[in-house]
Order: C-alpha cells, then sequence, then structure tokens
C-alpha cells in the first residue's frame, strides 16, 4: 500500500512540475510567437546548405511554451524556454520516424533545433543559431 501511495505522490510531482511551460524572459518580439517558419538553408561556418525544394521544414514556437513543426516528411514538437532576450533552450523535443529518403535533411534538422540556444528576427526573417557560432538556419515567413 506504501508502495502505491508513493508511486501516487511521485506522479503527482511530476505533472504538478511539468505543467510549468512559462517563460523565464517574456519574449518580446510578438512575429517570433505563433508563426510558421519555414525553413530556407542552414548556415555552417558561412556555406550555405539549401533542403531539397520538394521538402518542407518549418516551425511554430507557441505562448504557452511549446512549439511544433514538420522536418520533411516527419513531425516535430516539443518545449522550449525563452532564458533571457533572444536567448532560447530546448527543453524537450520529439518526432515521428518515419524513413523520408536518403535526400533527406530530417536528422540534420531535428537536431540542429535541439541544439538551438539563440535567435534573431530581421526582415521578417528568423535566424536560430545553434551548435557552434557560426551555425544557424535561416527561416522566412509564408
Amino acid at each position: 500500500m506504501k508502495i502505491v501511495m508513493y508511486l501516487f505522490l511521485g506522479l503527482a510531482m511530476f505533472f504538478a512540475l511539468d505543467c510549468d511551460n512559462t517563460n523565464d524572459t517574456e519574449v518580446e518580439d510578438k512575429e517570433f510567437l505563433n508563426t510558421i517558419w519555414t525553413l530556407t538553408s542552414f548556415e555552417i561556418d558561412g556555406e550555405k546548405i539549401n533542403p531539397p525544394e520538394d521538402q518542407v521544414y518549418t516551425i511554430q514556437f507557441k505562448e504557452d511554451g511549446t512549439f511544433t513543426g514538420q522536418s520533411d516528411c516527419n513531425e516535430i514538437g516539443g518545449k522550449y524556454r525563452i532564458v533571457e532576450n533572444n536567448l532560447i533552450e530546448i527543453i524537450q523535443i520529439g518526432t515521428t520516424k518515419i524513413y523520408c529518403g536518403e535526400d533527406s535533411k530530417g536528422n540534420d534538422y531535428t537536431s540542429a533545433i535541439s541544439e538551438s540556444h539563440s535567435f534573431n528576427i530581421n526582415n521578417s526573417k528568423m535566424f536560430l543559431s545553434y551548435g557552434t557560432e557560426n551555425s544557424k538556419m535561416i527561416f522566412i515567413t509564408i
């Protein structure tokens, strides 16, 4: 009986902590939130890599601290937090696991999203930096 009670209390605490999806800092640029951003290219150390035209990669950050999107033929989603102005932390990410073909950039995209650390919006483009200092993804709105 005690085991069941401890299990119940542990689950209750887990869900209570998990419900806090608030960001530490308000996002000042409202264009960031609830906008569907479409990837146009990766930029790694100054080299641009464009995904094939028949592949679509999107992301949408929501006010509740979650994000959703498309990674070629798979769906992605997860949780994020704004740490400071334009600094972002991806807390959790998940994706469906459909095989999209050899030319797919889906795994690269999902990895880059999970490593994202900052964003900048300029002229209706979002630059999402990840990994090293010189790596970023460039998005537009449609």
